[in-house]
Order: structure tokens, then sequence, then C-alpha cells
């Protein structure tokens, strides 16, 4: 047996009220970069050495004896950045251009990041929170 389909004033109230509940504070992805190259010290140079990772990136380089862990990141509610910090975190947002940056936690996974995306571009949010890059481009090839 069916159950008939809400009216339209209950259809609007319940939609209203799912809009108002409260939905857990997510930083945004500059404010994730920003703190990546902050805490880590990044400089201009990163971005060369992002260009060259991507462009001359092979499996072989990855070190599957090594296990990498996700590390943990305190985040800020907003990001004070200077220009020249500004400017470079911009730059690692524009050069990466993929959702999985929203879920690097460190340089290396920045680095990892488009490689990656580019061999599986599916992966679920909670894999990517949970599992570092490495890990994820080494169990895809098993």
């Amino acid at each position: 047996m069916l159950t008939p389909e809400p009216d339209l004033p209950t259809q609007l109230k319940r939609e209203r009220f799912n809009r108002k509940a409260k939905q857990p504070f997510q930083p945004s992805l500059f404010v994730k970069i920003h703190v990546l190259v902050q805490t880590y010290g990044l400089e201009e140079d990163f971005l060369n050495k992002l260009d060259e990772f991507i462009d001359n990136f092979t499996v072989e380089q990855l070190k599957p004896k090594t296990v990498m862990i996700k590390e943990k990141l305190q985040l800020p509610l907003f990001a004070l950045a200077t220009p020249e910090k500004y400017r470079l975190t911009m730059a690692i947002i524009e050069k990466v251009k993929n959702p999985y940056l929203y879920f690097a936690l460190s340089p290396d996974e920045i680095l990892l990041c488009t490689p990656l995306f580019r061999r599986n571009p599916d992966l679920e949010p909670e894999r990517l929170a949970v599992h570092h890059f490495q890990t994820l481009l080494l169990g895809d090839l098993a």
C-alpha cells in the first residue's frame, strides 16, 4: 500500500526545517592549504617541485615498504595570510585543481593529489579523509 504524498505546505515546512538544521563547520579549501603552507614553511619553490613531480610521476617513485600515516591538523576558523603566502596558497590551489586537494594534509599529499585523481577519480570522501594518498595509490595497484 502506498503512503500518500504530503501536501505542499507540509513539504515546504519539512524543507525549511532541514535547511535550518545545524551543519558542522567545514573550513574552506583556502584555509586548509594555507595552514599547510604555514605549518610546513612552503615557499615559491614548492610550485616548481609540484610541476616537476606531476610531469615526472611514476609509481616506482613511491616507497611501498613505508607506511604513511595521515596527519591531523588543527584548522583555524579563518586564515590570516601575508600577500606572499596568499599568492602561494592560491597558486597551489590553481595548479592542483581537483577535489582530492581538500583532503590533503601534508605537502606529500599535495604532490600525490593529481596522480591519485588521474588514476582513480571516484574515491569516496571517507577513504580520502582516513588514508594517506600514497597508501591509496599503492592499494589501487594491488
